[in-house]
């Protein structure tokens, strides 16, 4: 078996690699991100907005003003980089890192009568991949290539084997993620906590919002939070460039069955084109493309060696 970078269109399916010059590869899974994000959306304005390049880590942190809501209200998004990783376990672990966060905060006297509810799941829309290579459009692996909606079991072995993996590649509509309300103390004011978390396009993004707990009904303050979570994140683009914008698909040389080792390739082929999407990879920024007028962006810089090249 060897590694191909770059693979040529397969005949059996409509969907071209990524390709990576070979005079200015990627150096690991992602070598920056970008983070464009809304400065004014319906009734939604950026107040406040943080990035630390000596603390990659952290990401980027956006606070926004809520038109309908208390001037009171906090509403913070923490836009981090995480890498790959399962969505379930992304998502519950870092609800637990929350937590733990917040715990902290008792254990120095800031918060007091702290109490956590359950977590939830709670569902948003994911927007469509927004990646784009620079140097030749018209390779730019595409999610929208016809998929034949007659029932599997009347397709032949090979045509059903690339329709499924076709679906399965599918760009993603919604993510679950976590929703926990808490109340708690601060200051001297009794307040209520809703704490989000969702995983997309190799990044965690955890929503925090705070209220005095008399400032509005606790229903009026979740159906408020929830819309502006539902409206917010996913209007937060992630870019990322680097390996992981690069087709990898593995191909036996040495196969005796050609025609099954290229049906093989071929499925394999339509499952990184849609980790691609997934995760909104490419290998580099396009250079002609900047934020809209209403939009602002950060741009995350790796560390070398701080991802794998391949994982």
């Amino acid at each position: 078996m060897r590694l191909m970078h770059c693979l040529a269109l397969l005949a059996l399916v409509p969907i071209a690699s990524a390709a990576t010059k070979s005079d200015d590869p990627p150096s690991q899974l992602i070598d920056k991100s970008i983070v464009t994000y809304p400065t004014s959306l319906g009734n939604y304005s950026l107040a406040k907005e943080s990035y630390d390049p000596a603390n990659v880590a952290n990401g980027v942190t956006l606070n926004y003003d809520l038109a309908d809501a208390p001037h009171e209200l906090a509403f913070d998004i923490y836009v981090y980089p995480l890498g790959r990783a399962d969505t379930v376990k992304a998502v519950d672990d870092a609800m637990v890192e929350m937590e733990g966060e917040i715990r902290a905060m008792e254990q120095k006297k800031i918060y007091t009568d702290l109490k956590f509810n359950d977590a939830v799941a709670f569902d948003i829309a994911v927007p469509p991949p927004s990646v784009r290579k620079s140097d030749d459009k018209k390779d730019a692996v595409s999610p929208d290539a016809p998929v034949p909606d007659k029932p599997l079991d009347a397709m032949d072995s090979n045509t059903r084997a690339i329709v499924e993996a076709a679906r399965a590649a599918d760009s993603p509509k919604k993510t679950t993620g976590r929703k926990r309300a808490l109340t708690l103390t601060a200051y001297g004011v009794p307040r209520e906590s809703l704490a989000y978390v969702f995983y997309r396009n190799l990044f965690l993004i955890s929503v925090r919002a705070t209220a005095p707990i008399d400032a509005l009904p606790t229903d009026k303050f979740n159906a408020l939070v929830d819309r502006a979570v539902q409206d917010l994140v996913p209007a937060v683009d992630i870019q990322n460039f680097g390996d992981c914008g690069t087709i990898h698909v593995f191909v036996d040389d040495k196969a005796v069955e050609k025609d099954k080792d290229a049906l093989a390739g071929a499925v394999q082929l339509i499952r990184e084109a849609g980790r691609i999407w997934r995760e909104n990879c490419a290998n580099k920024p396009d250079p002609n493309t900047a934020p809209s007028a209403q939009h602002a962006q950060e741009t995350i810089v790796y560390p070398t060696g701080l991802w794998k090249v391949h994982n």
